[in-house]
């Protein structure tokens, strides 16, 4: 069975919001395609052109971590790296990743099975 698109948009964000590099980009990807697709009903262009600004952040500070959130690494037992501390504090002081300059995402190259 095909996904509607609306069922799309909500699949494509969650697969944007998770800590493995292609996937988020593969999320991104599929919101991006929904908004050029001409034919897309409007509501869906438009929920997915807001959550595209929503996720753009997140894509780009897991793709810069090598698919690690450095604010989730507390609630996940792990030891931040002395970059990621240094971001923390970067992102603490200037009060969100939105004012921090973005650096360019990088997608890693899918690996061939």
């Amino acid at each position: 069975d095909k996904l509607s698109e609306i069922e799309a948009v909500f699949l494509y964000y969650m697969m944007s919001q998770v800590e493995d590099i292609n996937v988020c980009f593969d999320g991104l990807e599929g919101l991006e395609s929904l908004v050029a697709n001409k034919e897309s009903h409007p509501v869906v262009t438009e929920v997915a052109s807001w959550m595209i600004e929503q996720v753009e952040d997140f894509v780009t500070v897991v793709s810069n971590f090598d698919g690690r959130d450095p604010r989730l690494n507390a609630q996940l037992g792990r030891e931040s790296t002395n970059d990621e501390k240094k971001w923390l504090e970067e992102v603490s002081k200037l009060g969100g990743i939105g004012k921090i300059k973005k650096k360019a995402r990088k997608r890693k190259p899918k690996s061939k099975k």
